[in-house]
């Protein structure tokens, strides 16, 4: 059904699942995918707290809950949903890289940067080094953007572009 776009069918299939086997949380996480991709973002909030409701301690649910309300403009629900998350999970990199994209989807940016450098802390190569460069692009500290770059294992010649050095870049 979902190959085939037909959305009817598949949240009705993952329905009866979720109603058959209501400790399957992948069909949670499954009817999830579906709402988040045809923007039903109440629909999707709703599927992941009743996933929760089964099972308090899935991280998934939790970080994927904390996106959820932040793309619904709930900053509090959102903050709420990965505190769980990081309450699960303190020694993991991801809730930490996770609160720092949920502050910076309510452009607080300062306070995105502490939890990337958090999670740095754990894992130097994940997406927050990158996140971190990026950062440090639009304050036009290039050396430090570079040296999160490399720690990422970004590529891409964006501090060259930013500068306005396209033969460079090419």
């Amino acid at each position: 059904y979902a190959l085939n776009n037909d959305l009817t069918n598949v949240v009705e299939t993952l329905e009866k699942l979720i109603e058959r086997y209501p400790r399957e949380i992948n069909a949670y996480l499954e009817l999830h995918w579906v709402y988040l991709s045809f923007y039903e973002h109440e629909k999707d909030v709703e599927i992941l707290r009743r996933g929760l409701r089964v099972d308090l301690s899935d991280k998934l649910l939790w970080n994927e809950l904390a996106y959820a309300c932040a793309v619904l403009n709930r900053r509090e629900e959102a903050l709420e949903a990965i505190n769980e998350y990081l309450k699960l999970a303190p020694g993991e990199y991801n809730p930490y890289d996770s609160r720092g994209d949920i502050h910076a989807m309510f452009g607080e940016y300062d306070s995105s940067r502490v939890w990337y450098l958090k999670a740095i802390g754990f894992r130097r190569d994940f997406f927050s080094a990158m996140k971190l460069g990026f950062d440090a692009i639009v304050h036009r500290s290039y050396k430090e953007a570079e040296q999160y770059f490399q720690m990422s294992g970004f590529q891409f010649p964006v501090i060259e572009i930013h500068r306005g050095q396209l033969k460079a870049a090419k």
